[in-house]
C-alpha cells in the first residue's frame, strides 16, 4: 500500500496500476454478501488503506483545488416539513440478507 500511495503522489500512474493489479490478484467477490473481500488479509484495517489509495485524488490536487466556491448556498425553507417528504416510508427487510 505504501508502494501505491507514493506512486499515486509521484504521478506514476503504470508503477500504481503494476501494484494495484499485484493486490488485486487475490481479490474475490463472496457468494453470501455482495461485496469484495481479499483472500487471507480480509480486515478493516487493510481494506480501508486499500480503498483510500485507489479513490484518493493526490495531495497535490486537493491543494491546488480552489476550495472558496463560486456559488453562494441559500438555505433552503424547512419550517413546514415533515420526515414523510424526505424519508421514504418503505419498510426495507435484511433477513436474507444477514442469513
Amino acid at each position: 500500500m505504501t508502494g501505491m500511495m507514493a506512486a499515486k503522489e509521484f504521478g506514476d500512474v503504470e508503477l500504481w496500476g503494476k501494484i494495484r493489479n499485484s493486490i488485486d490478484r487475490n481479490l474475490y467477490q463472496s457468494k453470501e454478501q455482495y461485496h469484495h473481500l481479499y483472500k487471507e488479509i480480509n480486515n478493516n484495517i487493510y481494506n480501508g488503506p486499500m480503498l483510500w489509495t485507489k479513490v484518493h485524488v493526490g495531495w497535490q490536487t486537493i491543494l491546488n483545488h480552489n476550495w472558496e466556491g463560486n456559488r453562494k448556498y441559500e438555505k433552503p425553507e424547512v419550517s413546514d416539513l415533515v420526515w414523510t417528504d424526505i424519508l421514504p416510508q418503505e419498510l426495507l427487510l435484511m433477513d436474507e440478507i444477514l442469513k
